[in-house]
């Protein structure tokens, strides 16, 4: 029997078995060997080796994947290959937005440092969200009113550990950290990230920032030869902002409350709000989003020729989550969603113009507009089994038909779930219902359903559905199982289980 490597690592036991058998067959002075026997000791060591070989053979495949970004399973090194494109991932960006004080003046002139001031709000996901002042601000006698003052997303923090003084130190964090707020200090004196510490340098004070996951990082400083080892007993500071995500990007006189203030300022706020939205807030780039771009833009080439192509380049670009083309009689009409959804400013939609116009195809220009997103009204009858708690499938059902409509909703795959000119089917109510437990059907009261039609609403191709602005209610009635079974006329689709 005679396999090369590559035949090895792509067979299991089962493959390899035959092979011998086969092999066994063709020998003379071997066809009375009762090779079928799994008692036998020549088959038990046979089978020892055929195992081990398909273990080794798993664990080459494992390890091979990894060397290509298209197979590689773990996020870092997906992130590493991504970067050798020349594809920087993002992971959780935070929000901003600016806040106006109403204060007395009362007191003294007061400077709020940095940090200083954490005012919180629901975030979209319905769990506190906190903001903090990233640069000092003054207080004064001579004003009742402070506003606009520039808040972000996040919570300061800091981690310490003393250093042993031994090379190739490793700090590991498991932190939601937010991108680019992270400053690392041995004693008083802050260190830089770099890409390798390969021959940084003896006294280079210098540390490799690694994320192994989408909140899980580490920290490598040097061994005196590549890069500098933080001397032992000094204290190793790393200090960053806590937070960030879409769910940060809540709504206009949403933040009120003062969590943290210092106690100088106590008494002095009247009240607080944020007269606009807080916005640019991202959650980490999916797996099938780095790999996806960090693929397809090198392709580009800085030249854009299709429509596909300017889709791609635009979902690259700062600031903008998600890019819809479509063609038009004259040039392509480019839609833009912003980080955190809803419209883009007008400085983000000249930007990307400028962007595209400069390596497009000579001779052809485009359009960036902003998405057009449909509402809905939407009132669905659920008949549930009064054994279930009923506060926790109407919570499951909203949460279900929300995410329906979101545009920016990623699936398992890190895909959205709906597409610009995707229709919303009778189907996809359905499915995302029918199966929970204690749901025995589900009924659409409005929109006045089509019979033996699966569409519920439909759109054009440069049009999106969205959660925001819609209606939707949900009505349960209780109904037991016997009870059920008058209600099939009526009920598009009930639960197979309980006919």
């Amino acid at each position: 029997m005679s396999l090369v490597l590559t035949d090895i690592i792509s067979q299991d036991y089962t493959t390899l078995f035959n092979e011998v058998k086969t092999l066994k067959n063709s020998k003379a002075n071997l066809v009375e060997w009762d090779i079928d026997n799994a008692n036998d000791v020549i088959r038990f060591t046979l089978d020892y080796y055929l195992l081990s070989i398909e273990r080794l053979a798993r664990f080459a495949n494992n390890v091979s994947q990894e060397f290509n970004i298209a197979t590689a399973l773990t996020r870092e090194n997906i992130i590493n290959h991504a970067l050798q494109l020349q594809y920087i991932p993002t992971n959780y960006v935070s929000s901003h937005v600016l806040i106006n004080f109403v204060i007395t003046s009362s007191g003294s002139t007061v400077v709020a440092d940095p940090y200083s001031i954490v005012l919180s709000a629901s975030g979209n996901d319905g769990n506190a969200v906190y903001f903090t002042n990233i640069s000092s601000a003054t207080f004064s006698l001579s004003t009742t009113a402070l506003n606009n003052i520039l808040f972000v997303e996040g919570q300061y923090t800091e981690r310490t550990q003393t250093s042993t003084g031994t090379a190739f130190i490793s700090i590991i964090i498991r932190d939601r950290i937010v991108d680019y707020t992270t400053k690392v200090f041995v004693d008083a004196t802050e260190w830089t990230e770099i890409d390798s510490l390969l021959n940084a340098g003896s006294s280079a004070t210098r540390f490799l920032y690694r994320q192994l996951d989408e909140e899980t990082h580490q920290f490598i400083f040097g061994d005196d030869t590549n890069g500098a080892v933080p001397t032992l007993g000094s204290v190793i500071k790393i200090s960053y902002l806590k937070g960030g995500g879409s769910r940060g990007n809540v709504p206009a006189a949403s933040i009120t409350t003062a969590f943290t203030i210092p106690s100088s300022l106590n008494g002095r706020i009247t009240s607080l709000t944020n007269p606009k939205d807080a916005t640019g807030g991202r959650n980490p780039d999916s797996i099938e989003r780095i790999r996806s771009l960090a693929i397809r833009l090198p392709r580009l080439n800085n030249r854009l020729v299709n429509t596909e192509d300017i889709r791609v380049f635009c979902e690259s670009y700062d600031g903008v989550v998600r890019a819809n083309v479509t063609p038009h009689i004259n040039y392509p009409i480019v839609q833009i969603i912003p980080d955190g959804g809803g419209n883009p400013s007008n400085p983000l939609k000249d930007a990307v113009k400028a962007a595209i116009d400069e390596i497009i195809v000579t001779g052809y220009k485009v359009g960036v507009v902003n998405p057009k997103y449909i509402t809905v009204t939407l009132e669905l009858t659920i008949y549930t089994d009064p054994n279930y708690d009923q506060g926790d499938i109407s919570t499951y059902a909203n949460a279900q038909i929300t995410a329906l409509l979101n545009p920016l909703n990623l699936g398992s795959d890190g895909n959205y779930t709906r597409n610009f000119g995707e229709p919303v089917l009778l189907s996809d109510i359905y499915d995302l219902l029918i199966n929970y437990p204690g749901i025995l059907s589900v009924e659409v009261v409005a929109p006045t359903t089509t019979p033996n039609s699966d569409l519920l609403f439909e759109c054009e191709i440069d049009e999106i559905f969205t959660n925001v602005g819609s209606t939707i209610t949900i009505n349960l009635e209780t109904a037991t199982t016997a009870s059920m079974k008058s209600k099939v006329a009526k009920t598009v689709l009930i639960n197979p289980k309980f006919r």
